[in-house]
């Protein structure tokens, strides 16, 4: 998108779709005025509130650019900063929360994106909220570089417009005799009419208008443009009572009203003015005259504007440009129809024009203009300096012996006091015999000069430079002699500030690409950085990129550990293994390099990178790495350093350009953002892991009865799931004194396990001590820990976390897991493993109980078969007894029913 005005609307159409809000709003900052003014195009806000949104003034963005978070996004609304917002704004628009994002590009403040209830009545959370910053960043990266394209065009365009300006003037053929006084008025107003024409294409316009001063009054003798009225050619007024006019002489300088109706200098003297707003005075100068004078003062140029503010302050400087460009015309028009002699001379200051504007090399120039002043004024040696500051440098001569060398000389003013005269007063100064003045310096190359004209190079009112001539006899300049150099050097120091222009903006131009290239180079390295989403890739992408785009043969990739306080090199081009690449670490006490960039969060050129003071406690490292020169460039996220990137230059002592170091710090910038993304993604990722792993685990621990299996199961979970290189469970024995190894990972894990691995508790290694204290305790290198005792059977052990698992306030075991990387474990490992030693203690607590309950019900149910025997003899002793006395009563009841009858 080339058109800032449809980058402005599409950002804030953008940024309300992506964010979901209801209003959105985009307002510049202007560093001059100190304010933020809105960019017209807005979302989801009636008139009325864009209207109470247009503009924040001076004290108030102070306020708020004093008050702004550092990671670039302040909560409007947040008790923190409610003070600082607008209460009635925010009622009437029912604002509940309100996001304002920072832009920022090359340490300049930009604009601020606004941001305001996200739809369906949410909240904007930290993701969205960095997500913005991010946003608002490169939005302002964006619109700085569009600002600076439309500057470089419009300087280009300015200076391919000044070109025409010769060949869009056209020069009447020399003749003797006398031209007709119309015809010479008619041919200037057309001349001028063509320069107005010419202006419009760099400077829009409502009308313009060139106005000569004839005796006390200012005439309009040209106009153009769509509002000019036609009575306003011819008319004219009194200049002495025009405090306009008075302002421009006074200062030597264009006179600018932005707003006209606001200005007690303005006078409306017509109806046709009435539609002027803004209006541009800049004066027409007799050239080589000296501004500030009113018999200096040959015209007016007019540009006006229908709307207030029309113009900005480097329109002021083009006005005048066309206007000096004017006074040329005008000046060679007055010598054209003087006399003839006048017109063969005027006829040769033509063909000096002309040259001088078909050359576009400074040096061509300037010898041009030198060779032809040979053949208008006598003189022997001739000689253009230009002003440095305090001091004149000599760029082009004639007329020296090669063995002077003049050329390329510096001095300073005082030196040649002449010299210095002319370019004060920026008049013409002709000495006939410098043997008479007391200004002349007498020196070895000038030991024969005896006369001296010195004409300054005067361009926009400044004068740049002193053109003088002399001769070694004494000479009388005359008037016309004088007159006719001074034009000429007026045409110099348009042809030289020309010159200059066209190579600035060759210069601009082939920056201007080189830039291009650069961004170029940006954009494909930011698309390789963010086509992965695995934080070691893309560390890995940086420094082979950086490497790629700089021609340097090492680069490596250093992240720092304040709290363990050293740096780690995590990436390098060429790559190494990851056991070499481990050997390295920075230690950060000490380190002079490192507190240098931590205090001015820049990049830090280093040329001896073996022997410089500021990498003392490093030289050993560079020696190893064969590093010469080092450029390190800071990682930062967030407004923090988290590591830097060396950039290692292995065959020579080497000088960093600014230009390197820019595109360097570019890609490092771009590779912080990638990296900060890659590690919140990993960290989101690897959250979602543990969490998943937590389930599980609880799962299996909540399903599985037998203890043996339930610490085995957890051990190969932990270990495959996480990476971790071993894991290991202990468990606290019927003493109390020992931690009894019951699960590992793996093969290695189980041989462990059979050789009975004890340890004593509070006593032996780290997990003793951890059993103990009752803590957990994270060890980021086990090499460096005293209590560290190694295994066998685990070799590359780096880093190390022992977990208690508990019961209440009872440990009942550990959670040991160990890991092949020094750093290996970090608090997030601490929250999941401790979260699972709980659950671990209560899965075989129950399982314990589980298994004490199946072998009661075992007891249960031995009682209550045995019980049930029982009770089946019982009966069988019941029936038996009760047969056997059953048998003797029948025989009774017989005899008793005979012996004894009823009837």
């Amino acid at each position: 998108m080339r058109d800032l005005q449809s980058l402005y609307a599409a950002a804030v159409d953008e940024a309300a779709a992506f964010f979901r809000a209801t209003q959105c709003d985009l307002a510049l900052y202007n560093p001059e005025r100190g304010d933020l003014r809105r960019v017209g195009h807005c979302v989801g806000m009636t008139d009325a509130q864009a209207q109470a949104l247009s503009a924040y003034p001076p004290h108030r963005v102070a306020e708020l650019l004093a008050a702004w978070p550092e990671h670039g996004v302040m909560r409007l609304l947040d008790q923190e900063h409610i003070h600082l917002a607008d209460a009635q704004f925010s009622r009437d628009a029912g604002e509940c929360e309100v996001l304002l994002a920072l832009m920022r590009a090359e340490g300049q403040i930009v604009g601020v994106l606004r941001l305001a209830n996200k739809a369906g009545g949410a909240s904007f959370d930290e993701t969205e909220t960095y997500l913005l910053g991010f946003y608002a960043s490169q939005l302002g990266v964006l619109i700085h570089n569009l600002r600076l394209l439309d500057q470089e065009r419009r300087a280009r365009r300015l200076a391919e417009t000044l070109l025409k300006a010769p060949q869009v003037v056209q020069q009447p053929a020399l003749a003797s005799g006398k031209i007709p006084a119309a015809a010479r008025g008619a041919d200037l107003a057309a001349e001028l009419k063509r320069l107005l024409a010419l202006l419009n294409e760099v400077l829009a316009y409502g009308s313009a208008s060139v106005g000569l001063v004839e005796g006390d009054r200012l005439r309009i003798i040209a106009g153009r443009g769509e509002t000019m009225p036609s009575e306003m050619v011819g008319y004219s007024w009194d200049v002495t009572t025009d405090r306009k006019v008075a302002a421009m002489i006074e200062s030597g300088a264009p006179l600018y009203l932005p707003d006209v109706l606001a200005d007690a200098r303005w006078v409306v003297f017509s109806e046709s003015l009435k539609r002027i707003q803004a209006w541009i005075g800049a004066p027409i100068w007799r050239p080589g005259s000296a501004r500030r004078e009113r018999a200096s003062l040959i015209g007016v140029l007019n540009v006006d504007g229908a709307v207030p503010g029309a113009f900005a302050a480097d329109d002021v400087a083009v006005v005048q440009a066309f206007a000096d460009q004017m006074a040329i015309v005008i000046e060679n028009q007055r010598l054209y129809t003087s006399t003839a002699q006048r017109a063969a001379e005027l006829a040769v200051l033509n063909q000096v024009t002309a040259a001088i504007n078909s050359v576009m090399g400074l040096d061509e120039v300037l010898h041009l203009i030198l060779d032809l002043l040979g053949g208008l004024v006598q003189f022997e040696r001739a000689s253009i300096a230009l002003l440095e500051g305090s001091e004149l440098l000599i760029v082009g001569a004639v007329g020296f012996p090669p063995e002077a060398a003049v050329v390329g000389r510096r001095y300073g003013r005082d030196d040649f006091p002449l010299n210095r005269y002319v370019a004060e007063i920026g008049r013409p100064v002709a000495v006939p015999d410098v043997l008479t003045d007391p200004r002349w310096q007498r020196t070895a190359t000038a030991a024969a000069v005896r006369a001296w004209l010195g004409v300054p190079l005067i361009h926009l009112g400044r004068t740049i430079g002193v053109l003088t001539l002399t001769s070694s006899a004494p000479t009388d300049y005359s008037a016309e002699n004088v007159q006719l150099v001074s034009a000429i050097a007026e045409q110099a120091a348009l042809a030289i500030e020309r010159a200059r222009l066209l190579e600035e903006l060759q210069d601009h131009l082939t920056r201007a690409e080189q830039r291009s290239q650069e961004l170029a180079l940006v954009n494909r390295i930011s698309g390789l950085l963010s086509a992965t989403l695995d934080p070691h890739d893309v560390m890995q992408s940086a420094v082979t990129s950086l490497v790629e785009a700089l021609g340097i043969q090492q680069s490596g990739l250093v992240l720092f550990d304040w709290a363990e306080g050293y740096g780690q090199l995590v990436a390098e081009h060429p790559l190494r293994a990851a056991e070499e690449m481990a050997r390295y670490r920075i230690p950060v006490a000490n380190n002079l390099s490192l507190a240098r960039i931590l205090e001015t969060k820049t990049p830090l050129a280093i040329r001896d990178a073996q022997h410089d003071p500021l990498l003392a406690n490093v030289h050993d490292i560079m020696a190893q790495r064969g590093v010469k020169s080092i450029l390190l460039l800071p990682l930062i996220v967030r407004g923090e350093v988290i590591g830097t990137i060396g950039l290692d230059e292995l065959g020579e002592l080497r000088d960093f350009t600014p230009a390197e170091i820019s595109l360097a710090q570019t890609i490092t910038n771009q590779a912080a953002i990638a990296i900060a993304n890659a590690r919140l993604f990993a960290e989101t990722r690897r959250r979602a892991m543990q969490l998943q792993t937590i389930q599980e685990v609880t799962g299996r621990i909540s399903a599985i009865l037998d203890p043996d299996e339930l610490l085995s199961q957890v051990t190969e979970v932990l270990s495959r799931r996480f990476d971790y290189y071993h894991v290991h469970i202990f468990l606290v024995d019927e003493t109390g004194e020992y931690l009894v190894a019951r699960a590992g990972s793996g093969e290695i894990g189980q041989r462990i396990v059979a050789k009975g691995l004890h340890l004593r508790i509070g006593m032996q290694g780290i997990c003793g001590q951890a059993a103990g204290a009752g803590q957990t305790i994270i060890v980021s290198d086990v090499r460096a820990d005293p209590r560290y005792r190694p295994h066998l059977l685990l070799p590359e052990t780096r880093s190390e976390i022992a977990v208690p698992t508990r019961l209440g306030d009872r440990v009942v075991g550990l959670l040991d897991v160990q890991s092949h990387l020094v750093g290996g474990f970090d608090e997030a490992d601490r929250f999941v493993l401790e979260t699972l030693a709980d659950q671990i203690a209560i899965g075989v607590e129950n399982a314990r109980l589980y298994q004490t309950a199946q072998e009661r019900a075992g007891q249960l149910a031995a009682v209550n078969a045995e019980l049930r025997a029982m009770d089946e003899m019982k009966d069988e002793f019941i029936q038996t007894v009760s047969h056997e006395l059953r048998t003797p009563l029948t025989f009774v009841k017989g005899y008793i029913d005979r012996t004894f009858p009823l009837t």
